[in-house]
């Protein structure tokens, strides 16, 4: 069996071995709130800088005693207003994270940014090319030193993709609540805003990201113009 086979089929087992365990009480989890900025026209309202809104949890997130045992790191993710899935760690390379659920439904990070899906509702981000350094990669302390420029390729995009740039701007910290386990932790919010250069495309992600280490925790993400909003939230690392 090949090795992504076998990870689908893992991680279609560790969902279903937790479909009898109670849900745990209701949360702040990834989604529930309207959010207005990823994906909303240009014309909306500026998105208010807020935290993850309490919601009642979601029958296709495992229990904490199945995601506390797993043996893979989890991510909470949820696609628009969708159910919160729990997504495996597939495979690790060349700085690239794969994850993956049932479906299959794949989602390719880098440093917490969204940089290719498989099955993504509307249209799929088939890869994203720098053209300066994302702020994602580098130290905290100069998150919002420079925008970041760089390409987004999907069938349908001009030649080259969708040139675009945002810059980054950290808000404060706040407190996080893990999905499925309920623990806290502490993170930086840092808001990116930007726009496409060959449109009028224009877009908001937010991050939140460990204080110290700069790792990206959470997110709220449109990956491309047309795609929905992927709001991610790491449970367990590997």
């Amino acid at each position: 069996m090949r090795r992504r086979h076998f990870v689908q089929a893992g991680s279609a087992a560790l969902l279903a071995g937790c479909a009898a365990e109670p849900s745990a009480p209701p949360r702040a989890t990834t989604g529930g709130q309207a959010f207005v900025g990823p994906g909303a026209p240009s014309s909306a309202a500026p998105a208010r800088a807020g935290s993850f809104a309490p919601s009642t949890p979601s029958p296709t997130m495992p229990g904490p005693a199945a995601l506390s045992s797993a043996p893979r790191a989890l991510l909470a993710a949820r696609v628009a207003e969708g159910p919160e899935l729990a997504m495996i760690l597939a495979d690790t390379r060349q700085g690239q994270e794969q994850w993956l659920a049932p479906g299959p439904f794949v989602l390719a990070l880098r440093s917490g940014r969204v940089i290719r899906t498989v099955n993504l509702d509307g249209l799929d981000l088939k890869g994203v090319v720098d053209e300066t350094p994302d702020p994602l990669r580098g130290p905290v302390a100069a998150l919002g030193n420079a925008p970041y420029r760089r390409r987004l390729q999907a069938t349908g995009a001009p030649a080259g993709g969708w040139l675009v740039e945002g810059r980054m701007t950290a808000e404060g910290n706040e407190t996080l609540t893990v999905p499925g386990l309920g623990t806290q932790r502490q993170a930086l919010r840092v808001r990116e805003r930007g726009r496409a250069l060959d449109g009028n495309w224009r877009f908001e992600n937010v991050f939140w990201l460990d204080p110290r280490t700069g790792q990206v925790l959470a997110s709220r993400q449109v990956p491309l113009p047309g795609a929905p909003t992927v709001t991610l939230n790491l449970i367990k690392a590997g």
